[in-house]
């Protein structure tokens, strides 16, 4: 006797490893301010040039107030450290469901967000482009890897 299954209602959500995420849009936000307290206080207590990572509302006003500067952060900072960071932003948005734009808004928001608050230095403009817009290209490639690694073993 065949095993059979009543129809699948449309409506209802799918359920089992490929099921989509329900679509939230204050989860990566928190998920992206709790990733910046986590960073911000290992390089505050572990990490070298302690004291940019001092914050407190004078320095948040402050860099509100400010206008944006080109930081001198050495290079495997600039080109490996940003572009992490924002992949990490990017990818807490993609695994909540959102698609590459949105993610990309939340990539570039998050970048914003520490360069107000993450740190006493000033915005700076090229961790914005190298945080909030390169890390959405690593972002999305990381976001990527499994679903070509699964598809190639299933062949």
């Amino acid at each position: 006797m065949p095993l059979t299954s009543a129809p699948a209602d449309a409506t209802a959500p799918r359920q089992g490893p490929l099921a989509q995420p329900e679509l939230d849009y204050r989860l990566p936000a928190l998920e992206i301010l709790g990733f910046q307290f986590l960073v911000n206080r290992t390089n505050r207590y572990f990490g070298t040039g302690r004291e940019d990572y001092r914050v407190n509302l004078s320095t948040i006003r402050d860099n509100l107030k400010s206008s944006w500067d080109t930081d001198h952060d050495p290079f495997q900072t600039n080109q490996l450290g940003h572009p992490y960071q924002g992949a990490m932003y990017h990818g807490f948005a993609r695994s909540t469901g959102h698609g590459y734009w949105e993610s990309a808004g939340y990539a570039f928001a998050g970048s914003a967000v520490w360069e107000i608050a993450g740190e006493r230095t000033k915005p700076s403009r090229n961790d914005q482009v190298a945080s909030g817009i390169g890390g959405t290209f690593l972002g999305e490639a990381l976001f990527r890897i499994p679903a070509s690694c699964s598809s190639r073993a299933a062949a």
